[in-house]
């Protein structure tokens, strides 16, 4: 490499790569040299994997930064990577002054104005960062001096009764400071009253992301999804994130029971008027609902569910239940097989052998179905990545757990059934608190929408504190040392996560710790039926070295690109969840054309705390989602 042997060194790096894949400095170099020979996939795969494989090494993660920034014009990853480089080191002046400045270039003066604060914190000297923050506190103080003459003019105007005056006043303002979350609140506020309802969503959805904290915009917003537009699941949800922050706030407890009673959701709606009866005994509206509901339903039972298409899910508790359910499902199994095999020869080259696999990867071809998570029929989309030998001819057939994808959520086979399984088996409420392993997948996003108390996370490892999160709100935990408090859960979710921790067990203890009494444990992982005892694939040394019992076996990560699998499970499992302290605990076996749940048996499985704990133990758990803010304001223009 210092002689400007580029080929050679690339060959002699490649050759140690292929004795050593997890040699960081050579796929770090060789990236470099790819680098500077144009060669831009090559640089990015082994630039990144060098960071993968060494996440603290500063040097191998600013190359990759760098790389995503100048060559790739990856803005945002590459803010996303500087980022977590000062996570690592927090006082690098270097890589603070770069975020300032890419920040000014994306127009995002606020933030860029606090890096160069943070430069000058850590070193008073720097002219550069001194320059710069001068400079946009400047521009800061005349945008605040013209924005707050601008508001006072609109409102001037609408005092005056010139409606279409201060509309336009409050337009220009947010054209010139477009972070102004009062005047887009006030927009949607006004185009309302003008019935010019698509402007006025517009900025009421404006309004509400510039500005979390601003009250006033979500119940504004909530409202008019509720009134105007029948978004009554979207209403609830956003009046759910209210009631997190202000429990005792009458008038979106009243909101909620509302739009319940409208979806037919009466227990949740009791609950609601409930709760504004505790705080006001006299309020007459919570009264008189009350009354109404118990001439409804004086049973107080629950109403029907709205999903039409039966699940059937088989839950089994043993390797001998298995064997009896298999038995008697070996016709059905030939027909689903048969059913599968229709639907695949779709991509006009089925049936295909092994040797084929590689070739057949573009076949594309689609199967109609249900989407719970949707609500709604789609043609689900299929292909072969991924695909499995399926019979001991060698003919293969797609991996439909994780290559069954619905077109509009995003979500494959196994994460569509995760959310059914919790929805019409575990049943959760809408005000649950619920703790998910993730946070940066299709189920995570859709979790949030519908029980707002959800939390996620992913594991960073050391390189971030745990239970912190990051610019963006991702999480930091670790499974076996988890920063939620005891006893603060309703449900933990956890899919495809426990065969990559060494030590689940331990994750398993914490998992129970975290859960409330009586609450509930669903998750997935990797599972042979036919089996009675769990595998260990690898061992993970005191020394941070991994040995290796049966072949590498990687799954894909979110966060880290691939994770080990270390084990394989089998029925004992269940053994240990109860000696852990879960009861019920049991496998579901699923398979549904018309939901889109294909190939072999489909399992999730599910386990309870036990409830027979002491009174105190019983108290409800603490909010584990949300921080406190100021309290709410009544709705209206210029609050």
């Amino acid at each position: 490499m210092d002689k400007g042997k580029w080929e050679d060194a690339i060959y002699a790096l490649e050759k140690l790569l292929e004795s050593c894949p997890g040699h960081a400095p050579a796929h770090n170099n060789v990236g470099i040299l790819f680098c500077h020979k144009g060669e831009k996939e090559k640089a990015f795969f082994h630039l990144e994997k060098a960071a993968s494989l060494n996440p603290e090494n500063i040097a191998y993660q600013k190359n990759l930064a760098d790389f995503c920034y100048v060559e790739l014009k990856r803005v945002d990853e590459a803010v996303s990577r500087y980022r977590k480089i000062l996570s690592l080191r927090p006082d690098d002046t270097e890589i603070l002054l770069l975020l300032g400045n890419i920040h000014v270039e994306l127009k995002k003066f606020d933030e860029a104005q606090g890096f160069f604060h943070k430069v000058l914190e850590i070193d008073e000297t720097n002219e550069c960062a001194r320059q710069m923050f001068e400079t946009l506190k400047d521009r800061q103080q005349k945008e605040r001096r013209t924005s707050e003459e601008a508001y006072s003019e609109a409102k001037l105007l609408i005092e005056k009764g010139d409606l279409d005056g201060g509309i336009q006043r409050l337009v220009e303002l947010t054209q010139v400071c477009p972070e102004h979350s009062l005047a887009d609140n006030d927009l949607g506020f006004l185009y309302y009253h003008k019935g010019e309802k698509e402007k006025a969503l517009t900025h009421y959805e404006r309004a509400v992301a510039l500005d979390p904290g601003n009250i006033t915009a979500f119940k504004n917003l909530a409202d008019f999804y509720y009134g105007e537009v029948g978004r009554a699941e979207d209403a609830l949800r956003i009046y759910h994130q209210i009631l997190v922050s202000y429990p005792n706030d009458v008038e979106t407890l009243l909101a909620l029971g509302h739009i319940c009673i409208a979806l037919n959701r009466l227990e949740d709606a009791r609950a609601f008027y409930d709760r504004v009866l505790e705080i006001d005994s006299s309020n007459a509206e919570a009264s008189k609902m009350m009354e109404a509901l118990s001439r409804h339903s004086p049973g107080g039972s629950s109403p029907p569910s709205p999903i039409q298409l039966p699940l059937d899910p088989h839950p089994l508790k043993s390797l001998e239940e298995y064997r009896q359910y298999a038995r008697s499902m070996l016709d059905q199994y030939q027909a689903r097989r048969r059913l599968e095999q229709n639907l695949a020869a779709q991509a006009g080259t089925f049936p295909i052998r092994l040797e084929q696999k590689d070739t057949a990867k573009e076949g594309t071809f689609t199967a109609p179905g249900f989407c719970i998570a949707c609500n709604t029929q789609v043609e689900f989309l299929a292909d072969f990545h991924y695909a499995l030998v399926s019979a001991p001819d060698g003919t293969i057939a797609p991996n439909w757990r994780e290559r069954l994808v619905c077109p509009k959520c995003g979500m494959n086979n196994r994460q569509r059934l995760s959310i059914h399984i919790l929805k019409e088996v575990l049943g959760p409420r809408v005000e649950s608190v619920i703790y998910a392993t993730e946070q940066e997948t299709p189920v995570y996003k859709w979790l949030r929408k519908h029980y707002p108390r959800t939390i996620g996370s992913e594991f960073f490892g050391a390189r971030r504190p745990l239970g912190s999160e990051d610019r963006n709100g991702i999480r930091n935990e670790d499974l076996t040392a988890l920063t939620i408090p005891d006893l603060a859960a309703d449900f933990v979710l956890c899919f495809d996560v426990l065969e990559h921790i060494p030590d689940y067990l331990t994750a398993l203890k914490e998992i129970h710790r975290a859960l409330k009494s009586g609450g509930s444990l669903l998750f997935s992982l990797p599972f042979n039926p036919n089996a009675a005892e769990n595998v260990r694939r690898a061992i993970l040394g005191p020394d941070g070295t991994t040995e290796h019992l049966l072949p590498a076996q990687y799954h894909g990560d979110p966060i880290n690109g691939q994770c080990l699998c270390y084990h394989t499970f089998g029925w004992d499992l269940l053994e240990q969840l109860h000696d852990t302290g879960f009861e019920d605990a049991k496998a579901y076996f699923c398979w549904s054309d018309k939901l889109g749940y294909l190939g072999e048996d489909q399992i999730l499985f599910a386990a309870v705390k036990s409830s027979q704990v002491s009174k105190q133990a019983q108290v409800k758990g603490p909010n584990i989602s949300f921080a406190d803010r100021n309290s709410p304001r009544s709705r209206k223009c210029f609050a």
